[in-house]
């Protein structure tokens, strides 16, 4: 599902060079963002594209195995 937030919303994600989700904290340029998403079906498939790839690279087992490891010892 493509995604549309504010700043603070993908605040702590881990970032990297090929990273879409910029966040957009104005009102107006926000409800511009969802129309463009919703209204342009190349833009709803590269930030569908980018979230599942974002997921398995970032939150697979592997990684989730660690960050858990690391939190409780």
């Amino acid at each position: 599902m493509p995604v549309v937030g504010t700043t603070v919303a993908f605040e702590g994600m881990p970032k990297d060079e090929g990273y879409l989700y910029q966040g957009v904290d104005d009102a107006a340029a926000f409800g511009q963002q969802v129309l463009k998403v919703y209204n342009e079906p190349e833009e709803w498939q590269r930030l569908s594209w980018f979230g599942k790839k974002y997921v398995v690279e970032h939150f697979n087992r592997e990684i989730m195995k660690k960050v858990f490891g690391d939190i409780i010892g």
